[in-house]
């Protein structure tokens, strides 16, 4: 098997990749308001994973950055994960196919890519955020 890894960076607007996904081992509310209905949990059965970093462009690592993914052939499904400390996320127990993935920073995407995910593998995609893009109010 040769690893391989997705690198994304967004500077200005502007978002390109330089590799190929490849395998790699193996408020407050009112009296009046209704609450909120509660979302059913999708659930995860495939056997392919998706995991990396998100770094700014001096590769340092971004911690809270929230990471949506959305399988194109499941209308209205979505897995959600955050960066910890040390700007890692990991999704795992995911069918294979191409997903939607947006990094999201407050309420704005900052970064909006396909990906495809072959069924049991393991796939490393690591992005690269400018700053700037960042600094707006969360």
């Amino acid at each position: 098997m040769i690893p391989s890894r997705v690198w994304l960076s967004v500077m200005g607007g502007m978002a390109w990749l330089a590799a190929v996904v490849g395998e790699v081992d193996g408020g407050t509310s009112s009296a009046t308001a209704a609450p909120p209905s509660p979302r059913p949990v999708p659930t995860r059965t495939g056997s392919a994973r998706l995991d990396g970093t998100v770094y700014d462009t001096e590769s340092r690592p971004i911690a809270g950055i929230r990471l949506v993914l959305r399988p194109r052939a499941e209308a209205n499904v979505t897995f959600e994960t955050i960066t910890d400390a040390r700007g890692r996320y990991g999704l795992d127990r995911l069918a294979g196919g191409y997903y939607e993935v947006l990094l999201r920073w407050g309420d704005r995407t900052v970064v909006q890519v396909t990906v495809w995910l072959a069924h049991g593998r393991a796939h490393r995609v690591d992005f690269y955020i400018d700053r700037q893009r960042l600094k707006t109010e969360r």
